[in-house]
């Protein structure tokens, strides 16, 4: 086990109930496993000491796992993110950081990200000066409720579409490298052109083999 690990753990085995209070853990982290966790584990190889808790057999699980997209870019923002390879140290890392409430209110008034432009360039709208992330959403709620539905539905399968792919995971199912934004655009353009589709109907494999198309070194060896 990972030192940083086993530092987080004896902290919450010091503090006890008081860790939910002190916002280091979650609600539910001291309860009891769960089987679908236990079993899990032992398919993994893990093995499972009998004071293990519901939150240490989640951290258990993430050190399997990849970082989430969402939780890249709330390292990233607070450049927090050398070194971090797990979903475990990356919601260890960003449970201290929104302890803070400096830093909840930093990241709740963030400029505004990639997608929020992205939505102005999809409904060929002018996007608004020097807005805030926060103020981006209700924004686009406003302009999505006159929007034209087809319009809505292809914006919305655009971004499912998208979402999967910033996921280190699933892009791994695929050996597929991180892809720019701006190739995931072209590529959904030139299937809705060689298929005759909107993009509400569009897949996302279609996708992916067709950015592979455009960009073949996105393809990991």
């Amino acid at each position: 086990m990972q030192s940083w690990l086993r530092e987080h753990w004896l902290k919450i085995d010091n503090l006890g109930e008081e860790a939910i209070r002190l916002g280091y853990i979650p609600n539910w982290y001291l309860d009891e496993p769960s089987d679908k966790q236990l079993a899990h584990l032992r398919r993994k190889g893990v093995s499972v000491d009998k004071h293990l808790t519901k939150g240490k057999a989640s951290d258990l699980i993430g050190l399997l796992i990849l970082p989430t997209a969402d939780e890249l870019e709330k390292l990233r923002f607070f450049k927090s993110d050398n070194g971090v390879e797990t979903q475990t140290q990356a919601r260890i890392i960003l449970q201290d950081l929104f302890k803070d409430t400096t830093n909840v209110e930093k990241w709740d008034n963030r400029p505004a990200s990639l997608m929020d432009k992205e939505f102005c360039r999809f409904f060929k709208i002018q996007a608004p000066k020097k807005i805030s992330h926060k103020d981006s959403l209700k924004f686009q709620k406003e302009y999505i409720s006159e929007a034209d539905d087809c319009l809505v539905e292809d914006w919305k399968n655009y971004c499912y579409m998208f979402e999967d792919l910033i996921e280190p995971e699933f892009r791994d199912s695929y050996d597929l490298k991180e892809v720019e934004l701006s190739v995931f655009r072209k590529a959904v353009k030139q299937v809705g052109k060689e298929e005759d589709i909107d993009i509400s109907e569009m897949d996302i494999d279609d996708v992916i083999w067709t950015i592979l198309e455009l960009r073949p070194d996105l393809q990991k060896d």
